[in-house]
């Protein structure tokens, strides 16, 4: 529980909320008790003051201390009773009491015993109860210098301030806890499709990705992030299914010669006398399923390590005309064997860079294919395509009886054979396992270009191979 984001984010929340709560309570408080004794200096201030204008007034009124003190008295004893009611006054010839008032407790402040520039200071009692003292020296004319002290008790002011005290100790924590318990509900509710996408993930293993995350609210990040989950499961599902797929096609397409030749030698080993014809036969098809067998590995091994992007690429500089007039030449070896004639163009050289032996490998593949599926009497072309600055397309074209429509979209797949008895045994001998197009479209792409069908009928198919002629080459396992 400690260690859950819900946690966190209350503890977060509520420690945020603290330092503000606490900043605001200790501002207010400063300011308030800096304006409450601010006020009770003002007043004692403006006693003093009011006093020594009264006395001025009193002694010039008379003519004299003589006449002018008495009176004054009168005015200290019966207005300023009223007027200053929680003041304590006091009027003071050197140590002489010329008129007080006392405070509402009775007190009477003394003289200052010593000198002091600050009109306003504070004095604590035997009680140790605070004080706050004004008194400032006037020279009245006509009458001498007299010291005016005014006095105030601070302890209502102490009393509202413990009060106000009181009401902060008591209202941050209950703050705090209201906090503390709305941000948990509410960060538990907000995180509830968090919950409920880690329970979803649990229950999802490599058997089973069908399942999907609620979204909730796709507008919001969590629905974003369910949605971009789902779209990874997704992603998974298909990877692991064409994982799958490979590895029952593989174990089909490897058990098949080996099931082959096995066959073959037990059965050759079964009767003893054979003839060294007998023999011969045996071993020459033992030899054509482990020659498939071995292209089968190493177009595998090819494609595993193209999957991790660890398949070496070799760029240099190359002739792709050379290329093609090779690739060519070699087809045409086959396509004689199999009444399929095979033919180019005359080729200037056409410059370009990369794997020179990947892109032939393409060719091949292409070529291979187009002489194995054209009837005895056909005919296979190869022509470039050379209007784009930047790239080169290699069209392969031949007279087969063409893809059916509903399988054209899938040639491109591992181990996808449009008739899987025919490409097995092979109608002249050379069965395919399906893997042919899918490398030849990895090296392309590997390349930055594309391989593609164009078109494909009765009257044959049309495949196209863009190559850049400055490919940049990096393996790239998306690829």
């Amino acid at each position: 529980m400690l260690n859950s984001v819900r946690f966190r984010l209350t503890g977060w929340y509520v420690a945020v909320l603290c330092l503000v709560l606490v900043g605001f309570s200790i501002t207010i408080y400063s300011l308030l008790a800096q304006n409450i004794r601010a006020e009770s200096d003002r007043q004692l201030v403006a006693a003093v003051d009011v006093l020594a204008r009264s006395l001025r007034h009193e002694v010039e009124e008379h003519e004299g201390k003589v006449q002018g003190e008495p009176a004054f008295q009168g005015v200290v004893s019966t207005v300023y009773r009223d007027s200053f009611p929680g003041i304590g006054i006091g009027v003071y010839e050197k140590t002489r009491q010329v008129a007080a008032k006392p405070g509402p407790e009775g007190v009477v402040p003394a003289p200052r015993t010593t000198s002091s520039e600050t009109p306003v200071y504070e004095l604590t009692s035997r009680k140790t109860e605070p004080w706050r003292v004004a008194a400032q020296s006037f020279l009245v004319k006509g009458a001498g210098q007299y010291e005016f002290v005014a006095t105030v008790s601070l302890v209502p002011v102490e009393a509202e301030l413990a009060g106000l005290r009181q009401t902060f100790f008591l209202a941050i924590p209950l703050a705090l806890a209201a906090a503390a318990i709305g941000g948990f509900l509410l960060a538990r509710k907000s995180l509830a499709p968090v919950v409920e996408m880690s329970e979803t993930a649990n229950r999802i293993s490599s058997k089973d990705l069908s399942q999907r995350i609620a979204t909730g609210n796709p507008r919001d990040e969590l629905g974003k992030l369910a949605a971009t989950l789902n779209r990874l499961l997704g992603r998974l599902e298909g990877s692991f299914t064409l994982q799958r797929q490979f590895m029952e096609d593989s174990s089909h397409e490897l058990r098949t010669p080996i099931y082959v030749a096995h066959t073959v030698a037990q059965v050759t080993l079964e009767q003893s006398g054979r003839t060294e014809q007998e023999y011969r036969e045996a071993l020459t098809t033992i030899d054509q399923q482990l020659g498939r067998l071995q292209h089968l590995v190493e177009d595998m091994f090819v494609l595993a390590q193209a999957d991790a992007g660890a398949y070496p690429l070799q760029a240099v500089e190359y002739d792709l005309g050379e290329t093609i007039l090779e690739s060519v030449k070699a087809a045409a070896m086959l396509g004689e064997r199999n009444g399929v004639s095979v033919t180019g163009p005359p080729l200037a050289e056409l410059p370009g860079y990369g794997d020179e032996g990947l892109i032939r490998q393409v060719i091949l593949i292409l070529l291979d294919n187009a002489v194995k599926f054209t009837p005895s009497g056909g005919h296979v072309e190869v022509s470039v395509d050379q209007s784009n600055a930047g790239s080169y397309s290699v069209i392969v074209r031949d007279t087969g009886p063409g893809i059916p429509a509903e399988a054209q979209a899938r040639i491109f797949e591992r181990f996808f054979r449009v008739d899987k008895s025919r490409s097995r045994t092979g109608e002249k001998g050379s069965g395919g396992a399906g893997l042919g197009l899918a490398i030849g479209r990895w090296i392309t792409v590997m390349h930055g270009g594309s391989l593609d069908l164009t078109e494909s009928g009765p009257t044959g198919s049309v495949f196209r191979a863009t190559i850049l002629r400055r490919a940049v080459v990096a393996p790239d396992p998306a690829a």
